[in-house]
């Protein structure tokens, strides 16, 4: 097997883009009040609000006691609310509440930061060459999960 250097690693930039990443949050999200990781079903939830928990986790890759916990958070903040499901009242969807939909720009606005402070340094063309790149690598990221 071939030695990788360090510098050649998809996975360690991955990982070390990761930890920026979670810190950048952190940061930024401790001003809205909400959690890093809380973040991602704001958003998620504005593009696929009536996700059931476990179509959440599954959609998000997370186990669902994190799902559990980090809900229970959202709701007890207001951002989000849940209602069952019209065809099986004991499946619970979830939705974002009114208050939720008034902290999703300023939560979006972090993400979308994060985005273009990684992005600054690229052309536009090599912008949509990044992400067709790392769909592709996401791609066979999912597959071997499957596996």
């Amino acid at each position: 097997m071939e030695k990788i250097e360090p510098s050649r690693s998809i996975g360690r930039w991955v990982g070390l883009i990761h930890r920026y990443s979670q810190a950048y949050y952190v940061r930024e999200m401790e001003r809205l009040g909400i959690g890093s990781g809380q973040a991602v079903y704001l958003a998620e939830l504005s593009h696929m609000g009536g996700l059931s928990q476990d179509e959440l986790a599954k959609h998000l890759m997370l186990d669902k006691t994190t799902i559990t916990r980090s809900l229970a958070k959202l709701e007890s903040l207001g951002y989000i609310e849940r209602k069952a499901d019209k065809e099986d009242r004991r499946i619970k969807r979830v939705y974002l509440s009114e208050e939720g939909e008034q902290i999703l720009p300023q939560v979006m606005e972090v993400l979308h930061g994060w985005t273009e402070i990684l992005a600054e340094s690229l052309s536009p063309d090599e912008r949509d060459e990044l992400i067709r790149l790392l769909h592709k690598v996401g791609e066979s990221a999912k597959n071997e999960h499957k596996r």
